[in-house]
């Protein structure tokens, strides 16, 4: 995990060097963004022994300083189906681990071609976890959490096409899981563009 974060810190802090030089070339008319986007979250890790796959719904919003460099914000909503491991008197799933949380950061991007936007984004915040009742002395955790991912974007004028892939980790130190809480997501989303903010 050390070396995963240290890959990704080095790629945010060379592009935004990168990206600094060349701030004010190709500035795009569009510079606020929205979308909202749906998928899966797959369990990894340790925590995938005590979970299975479940959905992942996204709300994006950010600011692009430059083609190339921004800030990006995202409001989530995730679960995952926790099985018998946790408790064998449970002869099947407890019910569901649901995640509501929002992390922010930066936002790296390349274009290879004019509509088409590969990016990487390091974003940091707070997941709200609350477990299945029955099986947890205390069901409801606040947790810092980090979030590491890319996106490759279709842009059509104002309207853009998407897809997300995060590694997203939490650590809401549950005594009967005593381990981060760590999902693989993907998901597809629409978003806008626009010139002026709209909150």
């Amino acid at each position: 995990m050390k070396r995963l974060l240290g890959v990704f810190f080095f790629i945010l802090i060379t592009t935004s060097i990168f990206g600094q030089q060349i701030i004010t070339s190709l500035k795009s008319d569009k510079v606020w963004f929205i979308g909202g986007s749906a998928g899966i979250a797959m369990p990894v890790s340790k925590y995938k022994h005590d979970a299975r796959s479940g959905l992942n719904f996204a709300i994006n919003y950010g600011y692009m300083f430059s083609d190339y460099f921004g800030v990006e914000a995202k409001g989530f909503k995730m679960n995952n189906s926790i099985t018998n491991n946790i408790n064998p008197s449970f002869n099947s799933s407890l019910g569901d681990m649901t995640g509501i949380g929002a992390v922010v950061g930066p936002f790296i991007a390349f274009r290879p071609t004019r509509t088409t936007e590969i990016g990487v984004h390091t974003m940091f915040g707070v997941t709200n976890v609350t477990m299945p009742d029955g099986a947890f002395n205390n069901n409801k955790r606040s947790s810092f959490t980090t979030n590491l991912g890319g996106t490759f974007r279709l842009n059509l004028n104002k309207l853009v096409l998407f897809c997300d892939v995060d590694y997203l980790l939490a650590d809401p130190t549950f005594d009967e899981i005593p381990y981060k809480i760590t999902n693989l997501t993907t998901t597809l989303g629409v978003a806008i563009r626009f010139k002026r903010v709209l909150f």
